[in-house]
């Protein structure tokens, strides 16, 4: 490997970009939208002016650190993204690997491009970009692909749930009722990079933890910042603003999970463009639970079951990934 100014190897053509305010983004539409958030798609725009289909390129979170590689026609968010266009003798997908090798250190919510520019950018001749790349970007492709067989099995629960509530196919209780609700203990330093377990933040990132508190199945619910929730059945540890609800009853795991759901969704179109910054213990409490009839029950938790399955693969998947991209990026690997 060898080092080159950043300038030599990507262009920033951020301004060449149409960008869309949040306030527009549409769960669906024709054209996609991507900024410096969690996912590799942020919301969708019908808008035809505009639209940038000179891909492949790098995308930058300004605030967030976040690289995103990008290949498809696109437009921009609006807060904090960068572009960046591969110089010749670059390759864009090794482009992104490199940098994510070499992640910047943390200005808080400062912008942090700056320090993009000024640092070093670790490359090797273009044959060996494209095989080194070739290899992680098999394995990005797996994962990508899983993780739509998860949308899609979620996204099949959800509506088998929402008929089934809106049929009045059911009894109600509260979480409280059903089952426990905790708080994680750990602050965020607690991950490890190669610890054996899972920890559960306020990020939607996969981090790892050495030690473990909670054991079975249990939905994962932030308390404050980005709110979301989650699933999982194991051995796994959480940070103090997360809550950790666990069943009484292991068959209303699937409801417990798609309540909690449904009331984040109420949550934030009530929110009408407001910020929502906590939920409490009692919000949790008190969220109303359905018990639906056990062939119902049973379709819900399938899915579940099926998306956790799905879940280790690509738990496995990331850290080969993970395991791979430095000795690639250091040379301690060699593709031929």
């Amino acid at each position: 490997m060898k080092m080159i100014r950043f300038d030599q190897a990507f262009q920033d053509i951020t301004k060449e970009i149409k960008k869309i305010p949040r306030k527009e983004y549409l769960s669906c539409g024709r054209y996609p939208i991507v900024d410096q958030g969690d996912g590799k798609i942020a919301g969708y725009t019908n808008c035809n002016d505009g639209l940038y289909t000179n891909v492949p390129v790098v995308l930058f979170g300004d605030h967030t650190r976040v690289f995103k590689y990008i290949n498809f026609p696109f437009f921009a968010g609006a807060d904090g993204t960068k572009i960046l266009k591969a110089k010749s003798g670059t390759d864009a997908h090794f482009g992104y690997y490199s940098f994510m090798q070499h992640p910047l250190p943390s200005l808080g919510y400062s912008r942090h491009f700056k320090l993009l520019k000024d640092k070093p950018f670790h490359t090797t001749d273009y044959a060996s970009q494209l095989r080194i790349a070739g290899i992680l970007g098999s394995l990005d492709e797996k994962i990508e692909l899983n993780r739509k067989k998860i949308a899609e099995l979620e996204a099949l629960a959800g509506v088998v749930y929402n008929q089934l509530v809106a049929t009045n196919q059911c009894e109600y209780s509260t979480i409280s009722a059903v089952a426990t609700v905790k708080t994680g203990k750990q602050d965020s330093n607690f991950s490890t990079a190669d610890g054996e377990y899972r920890f559960f933040t306020c990020s939607k990132d996969i981090l790892w933890c050495d030690k473990y508190e909670f054991e079975g199945k249990a939905i994962l619910l932030t308390g404050n910042g980005d709110l979301h929730v989650r699933y999982f059945d194991g051995k796994f540890n959480a940070y103090q603003r997360t809550y950790v609800l666990q069943p009484n009853d292991a068959r209303l795991f699937s409801a417990i999970y798609l309540a909690v759901r449904a009331m984040l969704i109420r949550l934030a179109r009530s929110a009408s463009g407001s910020i929502v910054k906590f939920i409490t213990k009692g919000d949790v409490e008190h969220i109303k639970v359905p018990a639906f009839k056990e062939q119902h029950q049973k379709l819900l938790n399938d899915c579940l079951s099926n998306v956790l399955n799905i879940e280790q693969e690509i738990d496995a998947l990331i850290r080969i990934r993970d395991k791979l991209l430095p000795l690639l990026m250091n040379g301690q690997v060699v593709v031929k």
